[in-house]
């Protein structure tokens, strides 16, 4: 019964679907690229009525990736979207945050935490950031400087 929620939601969502990993009946990956996300979970959200739960973020050798965590109560199963940025440098996904304000408080941590922009955000002020970390510091990053403005590895 899981899985025909999962395989409903990846019918709709058709070529926006680059890849599908069942990691068991009640968690399903799905990646999709940047530019559909946003669509995705409007989608998942206000068509499927599936509950925003979370995302994390992190930052790979090849690059920094965002997992949301979609809920279908009812159904008993997860569908996590991974969405990866493509430029290494200056980590950037679209926001959701203009369109579903479930999204904003998630949004404003990634980027305190790992530098991720949010183009489209209404209000990307700090939220956890302290106010004596150097602007170039991110503490979920591999690689930065730390407060004390020494290189650290995470």
């Amino acid at each position: 019964m899981n899985q025909t929620v999962a395989d409903e939601v990846i019918a709709e969502l058709g070529s926006k679907v680059k890849n599908v990993f069942v990691h068991n009946r009640r968690r399903v990956y799905i990646d999709v690229d940047p530019e559909d996300f946003v669509d995705t979970a409007v989608y998942l959200w206000k068509d499927r009525h599936a509950r925003f739960a979370i995302a994390s973020g992190l930052e790979t050798t090849a690059g920094f990736e965002v997992v949301y965590h979609f809920a279908f109560d009812r159904n008993d199963m997860i569908l996590s979207v991974r969405v990866k940025a493509r430029d290494k440098e200056r980590p950037s996904l679209p926001s959701v945050a203009g369109r579903i304000k479930a999204f904003a408080f998630i949004e404003r941590e990634l980027h305190d935490l790992l530098g991720m922009d949010f183009p489209g955000h209404p209000d990307l002020i700090p939220l956890l950031r302290a106010e004596d970390w150097p602007e170039d510091f991110y503490p979920l990053r591999r690689t930065n400087v730390g407060p004390d403005g020494k290189e650290s590895s995470t």
